[in-house]
């Protein structure tokens, strides 16, 4: 465990020598950041630090102080809290609050200068940790409360040289209903529905993949349990080191790794240490939040990564990556152009190297499953897609399976015609003297990229 955090962090504070003895810990455990901080454990303010990890076991806030051979420790599950906000309240100023669900028990931590940071770090773990049900209060709040700890009652927390609650990750009622379990769902799509389109200007790479037609078998392609293909893509052609992954849990997953910076300037690192939040909703879309660490203006922003799939008319499917820059700290205008085109322009590369690599693996394992439509009594050939006469009787002269037979050959070329309005799609198919017309609805609503 403390192998695994030290090197997941950037700085030498992380990891230390002390923590497997007062918290439950295992190997897939990943450091998202830790901050110098209080907790108020019933009347009183104890220093000491805040760390904010996420595996196996779940998001956790682990707080540990030493005063004087005096140990405080206090281990929070964010699947337990509700609600994560910044409040002021007399005596516990820059203060964030978890409230558990279960009985509205409050947790305070305090941290006098980073709280900023410290608030999106816990609120960016609790939010995933609650997929895209979580709504989250951002404003601060202030709250007038005495500072007499009726509401945090934590006497048993104070001197106890190890944790006080449970080792074991418990459910409250309200977190479990809140939680999804979307990767690995067959026939759901559980979030498409509820995630906004992207920015047309946000649009960065657009991919046809033509010798696969099953959205849900390119997806798998990409994004497996074990993400096989990314990591090799991090290694490969990032040249990423030390990459550390938690496992992939209700469609959620952590990364860490080391990759070069690629700036040749003396002031500058020449490697910077990425951490990556990734959200997965098998055949809709992959998300990933990323930020770095030891670059310049690395703590002004963060970095949103949208995979989205789709499928066109003519059986080809199709993958479109979206890039948006999050600033958290004002910045001239003239930095923030630059690093948004330099940004939108390193992620438009990876993801065209990376789907190099997933058009490799289709290749390889072409021959390892029967294309979907053989089983319709189909053969795709280069040019045309026919039936076959062995499964499939030989229709008519002039039919209507006829007339579908010949025009299949312009499925291929409908594509550069088709045009979306509104929410609808509208395809034309031309063939010998016939015309057909489809409209699919579009579940996404945004139009086709112009890339």
């Amino acid at each position: 465990m403390t192998e695994c955090l030290k090197r997941s962090s950037a700085n030498a504070n992380a990891a230390p020598p002390w923590l497997e003895e007062h918290f439950p810990t295992d190997s897939t455990d990943v450091l998202l950041g830790s901050f110098v901080g209080s907790y108020r454990a019933s009347r009183l303010l104890v220093s000491g630090r805040v760390y904010v990890v996420s595996g196996q076991r779940g998001a956790r806030v682990w707080f540990h102080s030493d005063i004087f051979g005096i140990v405080t420790t206090r281990l929070i599950h964010l699947a337990d809290v509700s609600v994560v906000r910044k409040v002021n309240k007399v005596g516990v100023v820059s203060a964030i609050e978890l409230l558990r669900a279960s009985d509205g028990k409050s947790y305070v931590l305090c941290s006098f200068l980073y709280r900023d940071n410290a608030f999106k770090c816990i609120h960016d773990a609790w939010r995933l940790e609650h997929s895209a049900n979580a709504t989250a209060t951002t404003h601060d709040g202030s709250v007038a409360h005495t500072a007499s700890g009726d509401e945090n009652d934590d006497d048993d927390a104070t001197g106890i040289p190890g944790i006080t609650g449970s080792s074991e990750r418990t459910y409250s009622v309200a977190s479990s209903q809140a939680t999804e379990k979307v990767y690995g769902s067959q026939d759901t799509f559980s979030y498409a529905s509820r995630r906004p389109p992207p920015d047309a200007r946000e649009i960065v790479l657009t991919r046809r993949f033509p010798d696969c037609k099953d959205q849900c078998e390119l997806y798998d392609r990409m994004f497996d349990s074990e993400l096989t293909l990314l990591t090799n893509h991090l290694t490969r052609n990032c040249k990423a080191k030390n990459v550390v992954r938690s496992p992939m849990r209700d469609g959620k997953c952590y990364l860490s790794y080391d990759t070069p910076t690629g700036v040749h300037l003396p002031s500058v690192p020449k490697v910077c240490h990425m951490k990556d939040a990734q959200m997965y909703d098998r055949g809709a879309w992959m998300s990933s939040r990323a930020h770095s660490q030891g670059t310049p203006y690395a703590d002004c922003y963060k970095v949103e990564t949208l995979v989205l799939f789709d499928v066109s008319f003519s059986l080809t499917s199709e993958v479109q990556v979206s890039c948006h820059v999050e600033w958290l700290k004002p910045v001239s205008s003239i930095v923030k152009s630059l690093i948004e085109r330099g940004t939108r322009d390193k992620v438009r590369k990876s993801y065209g190297r990376f789907f190099d690599l997933v058009e490799e693996d289709l290749r390889a394992n072409e021959g390892a499953s029967a294309p979907p439509m053989q089983d319709a009594g189909l053969i795709r050939s280069n040019s045309t897609m026919s039936v076959s006469s062995v499964e499939v009787p030989v229709p008519e002269t002039n039919s209507t399976a006829d007339r579908v037979a010949r025009t299949s050959y312009w499925w291929g070329h409908a594509q550069r015609r088709n045009r979306r309005f509104g929410g609808s799609r509208v395809v034309a198919v031309r063939g010998r003297r016939c015309g057909a017309r489809d409209e699919k609805r579009d579940p996404f609503g945004h139009q086709a990229p112009g890339q």
